[in-house]
C-alpha cells in the first residue's frame, strides 16, 4: 500500500463524508464448492445465507476500487446490531434484518438475513425461494483508502482499508458476481463469529474501555476509603455498568451522609429520557435544526417525540427543541470521517457534550465536582462545626465541655445561560455525524468559557450565578500595600489560610497569562540564583498554575486599576449543576446566509464550602 488517496490523486473527486457507495452482484443459483441454492435457505426460520462482499475490483469514477477484508479493515458493529434487508436501497421498504455477519478466511463477507412476515417480506422472500431475485447489493461508507497501484494505460487501484456496511438489499442490476447466495463456505457458528478478526478487535477495544472505568472507579474508592467503606458502592456502579463520573458524584453524597444529615440528590439518569443505545445513535441535531427551519418533520420524528419527552420531564417548554441529556451524554467512539480533501484519514470522535464541555472549561479540568442531568432544584449538606470532646474524671461527668456538629446547605437552582455559533445551511443540510460533532464542539467550546467566567467571577445578581469571587466566607488578600506585587509570602499565606481544606483536594491555583508571565520572572528572593522564580515548571509553592483569561485584568480596587486576579482554592468544593436538556433553536434570520444557532442551557454554581478558596485580586502586571 503507498501513500494516502489524498496525496496520490489531488485533483480527483472522491467519495465524499457520508456517501454511501453500492455493490451489486448476481445471484449464483449453484452457489460453489457443491453447495446447492436450497441449502442456503431455511424457509422454516426464513433465514437465506449469502456473500455480501469480496476483494473483487469495482471500476468507480477515481479508479479501480479494492474493498479490504483484512483484520481491522471493516466496521460490523453497525450492521450487526441494525442491519436492514432492503428492496432496492430503499430505506422506506425494509423486508428484514440481518442476523449474523462475519468475514471468512477466504476474505468474503458473509451474512444470514431474515425476511420479516409482511405481505412485501412474504412475496420477496417466495421470489429468493423461486429464484426469481437474483441478485444482491450492500451499501457501504468508505472512511480511508490508499493508493495501490497506477497504471499508465488503465485505471489506477485503490484499496479501501477503512470501510462500514450499513444495509444489504435485493437488487436488479448485476455487477460483482463474486458475492452471491450460498457461496462457498456455510457461515460460521456464532462461537466462531465472536472470534473473526473484526469482532474480536471491537471486542478488545470495549473490554479495554470498561477496565478502564472499573479501575476509575477504583481509584475514587479507595480515596474515600479513609472517611467510609466504598466496597459496596464500588461494586454496586462497577456490575451497573455506570461511569467513573457518576460514581464521584454518589461518593461525594456518601461523604456528606458519614457525618451529616440525608439529602436526597437527582441521579443523572433521572434525566435521561429512555432513549435506546440505536435511538441515541440515530439522533441527529443537524436534522433536528434543519426540520426547525423548513417546518418538515417527517425525517426528524425521533428528534421532535425525543423533544416532547424532554419537555414533560422537566415540566416547561422549549424556546426551540430539547436535545435529551441521553444524548447530550452519549459517547460515540465511532470514526465519522469519510474519503476525501481534508478528511482522507482523519479520526473525527463525535463524543458527548458534555464531555466535550468539560474539556473546554477551566474549573472542569481543574477538578470542580460536575452535577450534570439535574431535573430539580437541589440542596447540599455541608457540616459547618465539627463534633468535639474534653477529658474528664471518670468519677465526675459534671463540667464536660463537648459541643455538637453544626449544618447547613448549599443550594442550586437553574439560571439559563444562551449560547450562540453560527454555521452554514449548505453544512446543515448534509445532516451528518460530522456536522453533529461540529455543532457540539462549538456549542461546548462556549458553554466552558461562560462556565469559567461565572465561576471565577460571576455577580450573583442579574440571573448569573455567584462566582467565588466575591463570595460569602471566600478568604481575601489585599497586596497593595506591598506595590501589588505578587511574592512567595503571598503564595504562602494564600496556602495557609486553606489548611483546613487540604482534604478536599484539587489544590491548584489559577490567574491570567499576565501574571504567569510576571510569576516566571519574579524571584522567589531578593535574586534569582536562592531558589529559583515563583513560578517552575507549572507550579508554585508545589501546587499547579493554571492560567484562563476569564480570570480578569482589568479590575480596579481603590486608587488602583488594570489590576489581575489569582484564586486559590480547593476546587472540588466548586459545585457545577446542569439540568437536563440542551434547548436549541435555528434562527435563519442573517444576511450574509449563514444559520444563527441559538443554545440554551440550565446552569448553576455553588461553593460546597467558601473557605476552600482564596482570593487575591489587586495584582498589578
Amino acid at each position: 500500500m503507498q501513500s494516502p488517496l489524498c496525496s496520490a490523486t489531488p485533483n480527483k473527486r472522491l467519495p465524499q463524508p457520508g456517501e454511501i457507495l453500492r455493490r451489486e452482484f448476481t445471484i449464483n443459483l449453484a452457489g460453489d464448492a457443491g453447495q446447492s441454492w436450497a441449502a442456503a435457505i431455511d424457509q422454516d426460520k426464513r433465514t437465506v445465507v449469502l456473500a455480501f462482499s469480496s476483494e473483487a475490483p469495482v471500476e468507480r469514477w477515481f479508479g479501480l476500487e479494492v474493498l479490504d477484508h483484512q483484520q481491522g479493515s471493516i466496521r460490523l458493529q453497525r450492521i450487526q446490531e441494525a442491519g436492514p434487508l432492503l428492496m432496492d436501497h430503499n430505506h422506506t421498504d425494509l423486508i428484514g434484518k440481518v442476523e449474523e455477519i462475519a468475514i471468512g478466511e477466504d476474505l468474503k463477507g458473509r451474512a444470514v438475513v431474515r425476511f420479516g412476515r409482511s405481505a412485501r417480506a412474504d412475496e420477496i422472500f417466495q421470489d429468493v425461494m423461486d429464484g426469481i431475485r437474483t441478485t444482491i447489493s450492500v451499501g457501504y461508507l468508505v472512511h480511508e483508502m490508499v493508493l495501490e497501484s497506477e497504471s499508465k494505460d488503465g485505471p489506477a487501484t485503490y484499496r479501501v482499508t477503512d470501510w462500514e456496511p450499513i444495509e444489504i438489499s435485493f437488487v436488479s442490476i448485476p455487477a460483482d458476481i463474486s458475492a452471491q447466495v450460498g457461496r462457498s463456505a456455510p457461515l460460521p457458528s456464532k462461537e466462531t463469529l465472536e472470534m473473526e478478526s473484526s469482532q474480536k478487535i471491537e471486542h478488545l477495544q470495549a473490554q479495554n474501555r470498561d477496565l478502564q472505568r472499573i479501575a476509575d472507579i477504583r481509584t475514587i474508592g479507595d480515596k474515600a476509603a479513609h472517611l467510609f467503606d466504598p466496597t459496596d458502592l464500588v461494586r454496586q456502579f462497577i456490575d451497573s455498568g455506570r461511569s467513573a463520573s457518576e460514581f464521584q458524584a454518589a461518593v461525594i453524597a456518601r461523604m456528606d451522609q458519614v457525618h451529616e444529615p440525608a439529602a436526597t440528590m437527582p441521579s443523572p439518569d433521572d434525566a435521561n429520557i429512555g432513549l435506546s443505545r440505536r435511538e441515541t445513535g440515530r439522533y441527529s441535531i443537524s436534522r433536528l435544526l434543519a426540520a426547525q427551519l423548513s417546518g418538515d418533520w417527517s425525517r426528524a420524528g425521533l428528534e421532535r417525540e425525543a423533544s416532547q419527552a424532554v419537555a414533560i420531564k422537566l415540566g416547561k417548554q422549549p424556546n426551540g427543541s430539547f436535545v435529551p441529556y441521553d444524548v447530550l451524554a452519549h459517547r460515540d467512539l465511532t470514526s465519522t470521517a469519510g474519503v476525501g480533501a481534508d478528511l482522507i484519514g482523519t479520526d473525527h470522535q463525535a463524543g458527548s457534550f458534555i464531555e466535550l464541555m468539560r474539556n473546554e472549561s477551566i474549573v472542569a479540568r481543574m477538578g470542580c465536582t460536575m452535577l450534570p442531568g439535574l431535573t430539580e432544584s437541589i440542596s447540599i449538606p455541608r457540616q459547618d462545626t465539627a463534633n468535639s470532646g474534653t477529658w474528664i474524671d471518670n468519677e465526675d461527668y459534671s463540667g464536660s465541655a463537648e459541643t455538637n456538629a453544626t449544618f447547613s446547605a448549599v443550594s442550586l437552582t437553574p439560571k439559563t445561560l444562551r449560547l450562540r455559533t453560527d454555521i452554514t445551511r449548505k453544512m446543515l443540510k448534509q445532516a451528518s455525524p460530522v456536522v453533529d460533532m461540529i455543532i457540539k464542539a462549538d456549542l461546548a467550546a462556549v458553554a466552558g468559557e461562560m462556565i469559567d467566567a461565572a465561576a471565577i467571577v460571576g455577580a450573583g445578581t442579574g440571573n448569573q450565578p455567584q462566582g467565588i469571587r466575591g463570595a460569602t466566607g471566600v478568604a481575601t488578600f489585599n497586596i497593595a500595600a506591598d506595590g501589588g506585587a505578587l511574592t512567595w509570602d503571598h503564595l504562602v499565606d494564600m496556602e495557609t489560610a486553606l489548611l483546613n481544606y487540604v482534604r478536599a483536594g484539587n489544590l491548584a491555583y489559577l490567574t491570567n497569562s499576565l501574571v504567569i508571565g510576571a510569576m516566571k520572572k519574579i524571584p522567589r528572593h531578593a535574586t534569582a540564583s536562592v531558589g529559583g522564580y515563583l513560578l517552575e515548571d507549572g507550579k508554585a509553592n508545589g501546587h499547579p498554575v493554571h492560567v484562563s483569561n476569564s480570570c480578569p485584568s482589568n479590575l480596579t480596587q481603590g486608587s488602583g486599576t488594570n489590576l489581575s486576579l489569582m484564586i486559590f482554592g480547593a476546587w472540588k468544593s466548586l459545585l457545577v449543576g446542569m439540568w437536563g436538556g440542551l434547548d436549541v433553536l435555528a434562527d435563519p434570520h442573517n444576511d450574509d446566509g449563514r444559520l444563527i444557532l441559538r443554545a440554551f442551557q440550565d446552569v448553576d454554581i455553588a461553593l460546597r464550602y467558601p473557605g476552600a478558596f482564596c482570593v487575591v485580586d489587586d495584582i498589578a502586571t
